[in-house]
C-alpha cells in the first residue's frame, strides 16, 4: 500500500533530513575536535555525546513513522543492517518525488547557475527560508530502471558510471550514497545479505586475481547492494498490489538460480495481498 498522506510523507522527510543533517555536524564536529586536541578521543566530548544522543533519538522517531509503510514493518525491520535511517531515505527515494515549488506563484523551481528559479515567474528563490514541495508518486516499471536511478547499474562500456563536473547524471547521487552505505551495513551485520558478500568476494578472488583486495571487497559490496535493491523493488511491488517483472537474467536468458527476497515470505504476502 503506498502511502499518499502529504502531512505523513513530509514528516518522514523532514525526520530522515534532520537525521543527515546531524550526522554531518557530528563528523565536522570530530574532526575539528581532533585538530584542536590530536591526542584526545573526540568520542568522551560532551557535545559530541549529546548530538549523538540527538542522532539515537531520530533514529528511533524514523522508526516510529515508517510503521505507515508496510514495506518497512513486514521486512525491512527484520533485514540485520537496513536500520531506520537507512530505510527512510530508501522509501522517499523509491516512492516520491519532491519538487520544490515558488511562493509567489506556485509554479516550480529549478536549478539554473546556483539559483533556484521559478519556470513560471522568473523569480529566484533567496531568502525565502525552507522551501514547500510538490508531491508526486514515482514508478519504476522494472529491476533495471531502479537500478539506473540508484546509480549501481553498468554503463555502455559494462563499467559503472562516475560523476562528472558539470555535467547532469540522469541517476540519482543520493541514491549510490544509500547503495554504499547499505553495502557498508550489510559487512558489518551477520546476516544472509553478508553470506552473499562473502560468497561474491570468494568468487572475485578466483575471477579476479590481479585486482587488489580493496578493489574486489568493493565489487562483492557493489553485488550485495543490487541485490538488495533487486529484492526492495520486488517486495514493494508484492506489497503494493503490483505486477513484479523478473531480471533480465531470469527472464531472457533462462537462469533459475534468481535469489528470493531474504527474510520475506514471498508466498504468504502474496495471499495477503490478495
Amino acid at each position: 500500500m503506498k502511502i499518499t498522506d502529504q502531512a505523513t510523507i513530509e514528516h518522514l522527510n523532514f525526520l530522515v533530513k534532520t537525521y543527515d543533517a546531524v550526522t554531518k555536524t557530528v563528523a565536522a564536529t570530530k574532526n575539528r575536535l581532533c585538530h584542536l586536541s590530536p591526542d584526545a578521543s573526540a568520542k568522551q566530548d560532551d557535545v559530541v555525546k549529546a548530538m549523538g544522543s540527538i542522532k539515537g533519538r531520530l533514529s528511533r522517531q524514523i522508526g516510529k513513522q515508517l510503521e505507515y509503510w508496510p514495506l518497512w514493518s513486514a521486512w525491512m525491520k527484520n533485514v540485520p543492517g537496513c536500520g531506520p535511517s537507512l530505510a527512510g531515505k530508501l522509501i522517499t527515494l523509491y516512492y516520491y518525488r519532491f519538487t520544490p515549488t515558488c511562493k509567489h506563484c506556485g509554479g516550480d523551481l529549478e536549478k539554473k547557475d546556483g539559483w533556484l528559479l521559478c519556470r513560471d515567474c522568473g523569480k529566484a528563490a533567496k531568502k525565502d527560508g525552507v522551501l514547500k514541495y510538490k508531491i508526486a508518486i514515482k514508478h519504476f516499471p522494472k529491476v533495471s530502471s531502479w537500478w539506473h536511478y540508484m546509480g549501481v547499474h553498468c554503463g555502455a562500456d559494462g563499467r559503472k558510471p562516475k560523476r562528472k563536473a558539470g555535467v547532469v547524471n540522469d541517476w540519482s547521487s543520493a541514491g549510490r550514497t544509500v547503495a554504499f552505505h547499505l553495502g557498508e551495513q550489510f559487512i558489518k551485520n551477520k546476516s544472509a545479505y553478508r553470506d552473499f558478500f562473502d560468497t561474491r568476494k570468494a568468487k572475485r578472488e578466483r575471477t579476479h586475481p590481479e585486482a587488489s583486495a580493496m578493489h574486489r571487497n568493493n565489487m562483492a559490496r557493489h553485488e550485495t547492494a543490487k541485490l538488495f535493491l533487486s529484492h526492495f523493488i520486488q517486495v514493494a511491488k508484492i506489497l503494493d498490489g503490483e505486477v513484479f517483472t523478473q531480471p533480465y537474467a531470469g527472464v531472457l536468458m533462462g537462469h533459475t538460480n534468481i535469489i528470493a527476497p531474504f527474510y520475506f515470505e514471498i508466498e504468504k504476502e502474496n495471499r495477503l495481498a490478495a
